[in-house]
């Protein structure tokens, strides 16, 4: 088996090259934390960003600062781990609603920095809140490249990473570590010095649905509909710039600031994650978006929207598992492997000591490793055809699919 070990030998050594250069983004923001925090670029984000906001004091359950939320919206209520507000479930992280439907003439609009601002509307951290407000100003600031204002931050510790709009997103991408780290621990599980001891029903991201549950109904209350709302965007069919100066002003009385993303000409929400859109003045090549597994897919999404060519790359399909092993016929194939669907494959398995089954998705047809691939004769397209159809189904129970697209024969 030593051509097995040596292939074994390689794969380590190029997945190790993989990790090091995706996480080079990673490794940037760590360095840039501790050359702010003073720590050491091996201690965590999360005492980097402790460190940054508390000034290095761990004892700060004083200084934290807990609001009940039923104060500022008369009618909260948080009862046996389930939070209502105006006779809704708003969810424990952020709220989510979906009319589904195909719309046109959509605006969407985003809450810049959602959770850090709700932080900083509470004062969670006490004194300390304007530290932690320092790391978002910071961030706002690079985003508008107001590069002169974020070097004044941190008695000038930025200043040696606003040279270039390169370093510059290395900074804003470190800032952005530490705001989500600041945010992640008001609501962790382990006692941290973030977590207030009476913040069981996570009130930061609580403040942030709450407003989008009084946003959605003042949008509705001026003649709009919302197709659709996920945690700080909001998408209003048939918007105008009076809507959307309605929201921002809105947003304004709460301390959010929204920006206006896009305006997508056509808009074919599935359900609560998955939409597919086309935004006119994007960049050639982005005008179509999607979300959601079914609709991103690479085969799916160029022959039905941007009727691209289809490669070699769009029909592999990665397929993993867990506690078990992937075959191919009779043959282990690993944990994590990419193929695609072939006429003259084998079926695949999953396989755990006492069981055997289809791996999901796979059962009808046959496989073969990715690597093995030759040309387009022996592929299945029956297989790919299918994702196809489904996807059309799909958008075809919202609303009548020609408002959206063109369906051509395949």
């Amino acid at each position: 088996m030593w051509d097995r070990v040596a292939e074994y030998c390689c794969n380590d050594v190029i997945a190790a090259e993989a990790v090091f250069d995706a996480t080079q983004a990673d490794y940037k923001a760590r360095c840039i934390l501790a050359a702010i925090s003073g720590l050491s670029v091996n201690a965590t984000t999360n005492q980097h960003t402790t460190q940054i906001v508390f000034e290095g004091n761990r004892d700060t359950q004083s200084e934290l600062v807990y609001t009940d939320l039923s104060e500022m919206f008369p009618g909260y209520k948080y009862e046996y781990g389930v939070s209502t507000y105006k006779g809704e479930e708003t969810g424990e992280g952020g709220y989510v609603y979906s009319e589904p439907g195909i719309y046109k003439d959509v605006e969407l609009l985003d809450v810049g920095s959602m959770h850090p601002t709700s932080i900083i509307e509470l004062n969670a951290f006490g004194k300390y809140t304007q530290n932690f407000k320092a790391l978002k100003d910071a961030r706002m600031y690079i985003k508008h490249k107001e590069f002169d204002k974020a070097a004044l931050l941190f008695g000038g510790k930025l200043k040696p990473y606003l040279d270039d709009e390169q370093t510059a997103k290395d900074l804003s991408n470190a800032l952005k570590t530490a705001l989500n780290s600041g945010y992640g621990l008001t609501s962790a599980k382990f006692d941290n010095p973030f977590k207030h001891k009476k913040n069981v029903d996570n009130i930061v991201a609580k403040r942030g649905a709450l407003f989008m549950i009084d946003l959605k109904e003042a949008v509705q209350k001026q003649g709009y509909s919302v197709a659709h709302i996920k945690t700080d965007s909001i998408k209003i069919p048939n918007g105008d710039q009076k809507i959307v100066d309605f929201v921002m002003k809105f947003g304004s009385k709460y301390g959010y600031t929204f920006e206006h993303e896009a305006t997508y000409s056509k808009l074919a929400l599935i359900n609560k994650s998955t939409y597919v859109c086309y935004e006119p003045t994007a960049k050639p090549g982005e005008q179509w978006q999607a979300t959601g597994t079914q609709l991103i897919d690479p085969y799916v999404f160029k022959r039905l929207f941007t009727k691209e060519n289809i490669v070699k790359e769009d029909l592999f399909i990665s397929k993993e598992v867990k506690d078990a092993a992937i075959y191919l016929g009779e043959h282990f194939i690993g944990r994590f492997v990419e193929v695609y669907s072939s006429n003259t494959g084998e079926e695949m398995f999953r396989v755990t000591p006492d069981t055997k089954s289809y791996l999901s998705g796979t059962k009808g047809h046959k496989w073969q490793l990715a690597r093995n691939y030759t040309d387009k004769s022996d592929v299945d397209f029956l297989y790919y055809e299918k994702l196809v159809t489904d996807a059309v189904s799909a958008i075809e129970a919202v609303g009548d699919i020609s408002e959206l697209i063109e369906i051509e024969n395949s």
